[in-house]
């Protein structure tokens, strides 16, 4: 399979910045065994990028290309690839909404000239930005491969090591394989990564890991694939407790979906019914819960307290708590769960309290700090302390995972003892 990088930026061709892009793409499609035939620089000029992509359409089985994708009139791109392939592109208002709360994770406003980056091609992938705003796509056309992703480095290459790897990955399976995925809560993917590749040396396999949570994904023969579903179900959970002494949380599943779903289906299975109390992910949790279909047969609804007067006024925290163990602690989280149970009337809730940064809050706990409790009628309360990392946004993106893993756990009967992760 033959591929070919293009760089997009008048900035690169003027030599104010040096492509790295091309560099480090080109060593990510060789190691997959793609052949690159050709990396080539444009800059923001509508006439050279269309002749350019013809060229490497013509040439190439895959095209990949970085930057032009920001809100301004010279990030073209968008507008070029439509055109040459034909496809639309719509707007997407849940990606205008990721777009917006990404600004009022830093206290801005988001500029209308952004509104321009919600537009996504009809019928194809979207990759979505966890480092920026701008997300990337993948689409086809007749037979071949556009991913298009965006030119700030960092950006560029945690959507090229997690979404595009995965689907490179399986781009270049064979026919006559089909998909199985063992979703890992908890561990992290190096240490998943060692376990199976000393467990299934010889199997075809891929991982990818989105905050906390490791899919693996094997690529198995379809004439086999019940019997290696069966062995793979077997031994990979007495290979995590051989190598680590415990049981990881686990879930097997045919197709990659949204760890949303695998909450509702659990829940649903169950029977039961969950409610939420929020302070530093401002609604995140609630949100990523209701972006599962019909997820209204389990979820009854939450209370986004930010501040300590609605943790006092909407779920009732004791107002000497909050004086003696201050908002970020476990002694709040656990009474907002708590409470939370009894105001919805649910089977389960949970609550997160934390610190997002930049700065501490009157705890002078550390930022990143985060509390997360689960409450139930007939379990009692866990409460995990957490220690998360990175910018604002991410950490209260990492809480709200968290606290899906918890549950997850809870509900298959583990994780019912309060410690710290």
């Amino acid at each position: 399979m033959k591929s070919f990088i293009i760089g997009i930026g008048t900035e690169l061709i003027r030599g104010f910045i040096l492509d790295t892009n091309g560099n480090y793409i080109a060593k990510f499609l060789n190691s997959l065994g793609v052949d690159v035939v050709g990396i080539v620089i444009v800059g923001d000029d509508k006439k050279m990028l269309m002749k350019t992509l013809s060229f490497a359409y013509e040439n190439s089985d895959i095209i990949i290309t970085t930057g032009g994708l920001g809100p301004t009139k010279d990030d073209i791109t968008r507008e070029c690839i439509s055109e040459f392939t034909g496809i639309n592109f719509v707007f997407s208002e849940e990606i205008l909404e990721e777009i917006k709360r990404k600004f009022l994770a830093v206290h801005k406003e988001m500029p209308v000239s952004n509104q321009k980056q919600a537009f996504i091609p009809e019928n194809g992938i979207v990759i979505k930005n966890r480092v920026g705003s701008a997300p990337g796509f993948i689409i086809n056309k007749d037979g071949k491969t556009i991913i298009s992703l965006p030119g700030v480095p960092s950006e560029m290459t945690d959507m090229l090591e997690n979404e595009v790897k995965l689907y490179m990955t399986g781009l270049l399976s064979s026919q006559n394989e089909k998909e199985f995925i063992v979703r890992i809560l908890g561990v992290p993917e190096s240490r998943v990564d060692e376990i199976v590749a000393e467990a299934f040396s010889g199997k075809k396999y891929g991982t990818i890991a989105d905050y906390g949570i490791v899919d693996v994904i094997f690529y198995l023969d379809r004439s086999k694939y019940e019997e290696e579903v069966r062995e793979i179900k077997e031994r990979i959970i007495e290979e995590f407790k051989k190598t680590l002494g415990t049981v990881p949380t686990a879930l097997f599943l045919e197709e990659r979906n949204d760890i949303s779903v695998n909450l509702r289906d659990i829940f649903i299975s169950k029977g039961f019914t969950l409610s939420v109390a929020e302070s530093m992910t401002g609604g995140y949790l609630s949100q990523i819960i209701t972006k599962a279909p019909n997820a209204s047969k389990y979820f009854l609804g939450s209370i986004v307290s930010y501040s300590e007067v609605a943790k006092e006024k909407a779920l009732g925290v004791n107002r000497g708590n909050l004086q003696k163990y201050f908002a970020t602690s476990p002694e709040v989280t656990k009474e907002m769960a708590e409470n939370a149970l009894k105001i919805f009337d649910s089977d389960i809730s949970v609550a997160i309290t934390g610190i997002a940064g930049p700065e501490t809050d009157s705890s002078k706990r550390e930022v990143g700090t985060t509390f997360i409790s689960v409450s139930s009628k007939n379990s009692g309360t866990i409460t995990r302390e957490f220690r998360l990392f990175g910018n604002r946004e991410k950490i209260r993106f990492s809480a709200a995972m968290r606290a899906i893993t918890m549950l997850i756990e809870f509900l298959s009967g583990r994780g019912t003892e309060n410690e710290k992760g």
